[in-house]
């Protein structure tokens, strides 16, 4: 769900003089599309608040918005506890879509950011870590390193194909590579899916697909097939 502005406006009291340097409207559209990259700063910090923004974000938002640079980093320095408190999921992401996918379209993807951005569900790898259950020793998650993003059409029933980013990471502990639908383990000879079903489906390499446009092809094939009763007596 987006931040509720009851909570921007509660920052803005602690913070006054941001009102002189943006507008509350601006101030709402930064505070959602910072959101919506989430998944781009997890992957250089998924544990916490960035202390700066990384420079495809910052580009991004300063174009987006039409906002000088200075302005963009002391809004992050601001707000960055507001908005890493926001749970980022597949709700807010319909939510805010249909509002915020032309920027994404029109300076996401010379920033190297999308609407969509598909990471691996974990961030240590459980192969070694069954392989290590049982150990005496303490041992430390292995962290997942390498990070591969291949670009992607998305096709989903409430916006249609949309470029992408899907991500994959590393273990160069077990060479388990993770992506966002299965992992691939075994020296590279098997192929995994995670217990739970994703919401896009990973179809072929370059296309995901949303669960929602799957059931309306079935029905619409279902509904083809399907010849009524009184045909029979034509």
């Amino acid at each position: 769900m987006a931040v509720s502005l009851a909570k921007i406006l509660e920052a803005l009291k602690q913070h006054p003089e941001m009102s002189e340097l943006i507008s509350l409207e601006n101030l709402t559209h930064f505070v959602n599309l910072t959101s919506l990259v989430r998944p781009f700063m997890d992957l250089a910090q998924p544990d916490g608040p960035l202390q700066r923004l990384p420079v495809a974000i910052y580009d991004f938002l300063r174009v987006s918005l039409e906002l000088e640079g200075n302005v963009v980093k002391l809004l992050w320095e601001t707000f960055c506890d507001v908005i890493w408190n926001i749970e980022w999921n597949e709700s807010l992401q319909r939510e805010l879509g249909h509002r915020y996918i032309p920027y994404f379209l029109k300076h996401g993807q010379c920033c190297g950011l999308t609407f969509h951005c598909f990471l691996p569900p974990i961030s240590a790898c459980f192969e070694c870590e069954r392989n290590l259950r049982g150990a005496k020793e303490i041992t430390v998650p292995r962290e997942l390193v390498e990070l591969v993003p291949v670009s992607i059409t998305v096709f989903s029933r409430d916006f249609g194909p949309l470029p992408a980013t899907s991500v994959s990471l590393y273990c160069r502990e077990c060479h388990t590579r993770y992506y966002h639908n299965y992992y691939i383990h075994q020296n590279a000879t098997k192929r995994t899916y995670y217990k739970e079903q994703p919401h896009y489906i990973h179809s072929t390499e370059h296309i995901f697909i949303d669960e929602q446009t799957c059931e309306m092809f079935t029905l619409m094939m279902v509904n083809a097939w399907y010849v009524p009763p009184a045909s029979f007596n034509l």
